[in-house]
């Protein structure tokens, strides 16, 4: 059986993620509705290529929207519609995660960072699948980079593939069971931040139906080259 692909789409609902702003300052669009834009691309390249895909969300929602406690820390926050991913993932038996956030920067000083950008994707070191975790980041980080590089002519700045504890503590999403993280995800995965909402060029490519398309292609493909290097007793290629 092909292997079941979990592509996330960040945030959802009343959680907008990431702002783009337009020339007045008004929020003109935002990240949860480019992400599930190109989740969707995604999904249809890899089904095209024979992966099976569970779509963690495929509308504009959230999936616990601050209505059940479900990590049971008696606080019902988005810790509660992370642990929901999560359960879903799990419970579908995903043998892949992919979680695509977008970034965004603005000075304190209110000064132009339309010139700040980059691309990070991250990992968990911490998992008995880490290096899995390490391979697969990898896998998305090279197909990106050459992608914004080679194929959409944006020198991109390479923010490197991180840990997720280089932002304080585990990413719910990809962190093992702590205080915190209620059930673990099973399987391998990263989050992928490909670009920042707030640069210049990068905000107009998040806009960009062909960008997206060819982004959407490069993850496919990341997919595909972790598959490919995967032992061959645990590998299931379509």
């Amino acid at each position: 059986m092909a292997p079941l692909i979990a592509v996330d789409a960040g945030h959802g609902g009343r959680d907008l993620g990431a702002r783009h702003c337009d020339a007045q300052g008004q929020m003109d669009y935002h990240e949860s509705t480019v992400t599930l834009e190109l989740a969707r691309l995604v999904r249809d390249v890899l089904v095209q290529r024979g992966f099976r895909v569970l779509m963690v969300r495929d509308g504009d929602y959230l999936l616990n929207d601050f209505e059940e406690d479900t990590n049971g820390d008696g606080v019902v926050d988005t810790a509660d519609d992370l642990q929901a991913r999560i359960d879903l993932v799990n419970a579908e038996g995903a043998d892949l995660l992919l979680s695509i956030h977008l970034n965004a920067f603005f000075f304190a000083s209110g000064a132009d960072a339309s010139d700040v950008g980059g691309i990070i994707t991250y990992y968990c070191a911490e998992r008995s699948f880490s290096d899995d975790n390490h391979r697969f980041a990898q896998c998305v980080h090279e197909a990106l980079l050459t992608t914004f590089r080679e194929e959409l002519g944006h020198a991109i700045d390479d923010r490197g593939v991180e840990v997720d504890t280089a932002l304080g503590g585990h990413l719910y999403l990809l962190g093992p069971e702590t205080e915190r993280i209620t059930r673990a995800s099973a399987m391998p995965g990263v989050l992928s931040e490909p670009l920042f909402l707030t640069h210049r060029r990068e905000g107009e490519l998040a806009r960009d139906p062909v960008a997206l398309q060819t982004l959407a292609t490069a993850y496919a493909d990341a997919v595909e080259a972790y598959f490919a290097g995967a032992p061959e007793d645990t590998r299931s290629m379509p």
